[in-house]
């Protein structure tokens, strides 16, 4: 496969940040060939951005000075995030969350991954190798194309994490919603993942796609599915540094045009957490941060026993969210811009994703950074106080 001069405009400047070499391998004999990419569009365009300091709270100063340093640094190395681009591959092979095309005895694979570190170069692999780092020529199973419409793949190589399902995979969905695609029927494959975590993202794709006439199918990721034309579209989000303001900000707007049915009285401000999931403070913290919480006029809410939709009432509706940083909030995507975070977290696991989302949201960031333990982490309540302090302050200043 040789990548069309359209098809180049997806990589460009940041689809493969930093990786020349894989550039120079998806344009291998000149960017003007086209054998397996071509009719790409611009979806979105380059977006710069800066992601603006923000308070936060901890009890140790050589860890703030790191903080502060570390944000600085990712501020200046990462600045625009590529523009969002749908294209269609011609005779396209499916397997283990990867995606190449067949032309002749040739098997090409284009490699995608929110994990920059993994990012691979297009190149050419022999059929029939499995799918670990390999997608096989001959297909288990072909899939039709609806003759009114396409068949959209929504995945990548790596991760079927919930915050990469919110930021990437599902505004990549938002993202053809836009006037100009019609009402064309889209069949929508997914990489098969767990019952809740499926359960979650059929909900979010009927939020999305509304009264579009649409088809879902999980794929199993040890079988290879062939597609005759599949639509695919270039990553809105490389966590944790880059993603696309304007593809967020759509995903919101669409989906907020869908939701609003919480029954009264809706809180406008919670604690949010998972309790499914790792990265909460240790049991006793959780307890004491809890109570403090209520006894300050906030709800609690475990989104493990939220709807989708219920999610992105709850985060559309804030005004202020605490919570951990966990996968789960990346439903924080759905808050309207001056919505006030304040995310928790280990001093070990600093995560910036959440920083740059809220950048990208126009959200008031703080973050509580908490002392390490065997049973996850401990935030001081005097530390959170101090924080939420921060963040009514910068609320009732607008």
């Amino acid at each position: 496969m040789h990548i069309s001069f359209a098809g180049f405009e997806i990589y460009r400047d940041g689809g493969f940040p930093g990786r020349t070499e894989t550039l120079e391998a998806l344009i291998a004999d000149g960017p003007r060939s086209s054998v397996g990419l071509e009719h790409a569009v611009e979806l979105f365009p380059p977006a710069c951005y800066h992601r603006p300091a923000f308070a936060f709270a901890c009890d140790s100063e050589a860890f703030a000075a790191a903080i502060t340093g570390g944000c600085d640094s990712i501020n200046r190395q990462y600045v625009t995030a590529p523009a969002v681009m749908l294209a269609e591959l011609v005779n396209a092979r499916i397997s283990g969350g990867m995606v190449a095309t067949v032309a002749g005895d040739r098997t090409a694979t284009l490699y995608e991954t929110d994990a920059q570190a993994a990012r691979r170069a297009v190149t050419g692999f022999p059929g029939g190798e499995g799918h670990h780092g390999h997608v096989p020529a001959v297909a288990d199973e072909f899939l039709p194309v609806p003759p009114d419409g396409i068949v959209l793949w929504l995945g990548d190589g790596e991760s079927v994490e919930e915050r990469v399902w919110l930021t990437d995979h599902l505004a990549r969905l938002a993202a053809v919603t836009v006037p100009r695609r019609g009402s064309r029927r889209i069949d929508i494959l997914l990489e098969r993942g767990t019952p809740a975590s499926d359960f979650q993202r059929q909900g979010a794709i009927a939020a999305i796609m509304g009264e579009r006439p649409y088809r879902l199918t999980f794929l199993d990721p040890a079988r290879c599915y062939g597609v005759e034309r599949l639509v695919v579209i270039s990553p809105v989000s490389q966590p944790p540094f880059l993603k696309s303001p304007h593809a967020l900000r759509h995903l919101r707007d669409v989906v907020a045009a869908t939701t609003g049915t919480l029954p009264p009285p809706v809180p406008r401000k919670f604690y949010a957490f998972d309790s499914t999931a790792p990265g909460l403070p240790n049991a006793a913290n959780q307890e004491a941060l809890v109570a403090y919480l209520r006894g300050e006029g906030f709800s609690i809410v475990d989104l493990s026993l939220r709807s989708f939709k219920e999610r992105a009432d709850l985060f559309g509706s804030a005004e202020l969210v605490v919570g951990p940083m966990q996968s789960a909030l990346a439903g924080t995507v759905f808050c309207r811009p001056g919505t006030a975070l304040v995310y928790l977290a280990a001093e070990d696991e600093p995560d910036p994703f959440f920083w740059d989302l809220a950048a990208c949201c126009a959200h008031r960031y703080a973050a509580c950074y908490g002392t390490p333990d065997a049973g996850g982490f401990t935030v001081e309540p005097s530390v959170l106080v101090d924080a939420l302090a921060l963040q009514w302050t910068a609320l009732v200043q607008g």
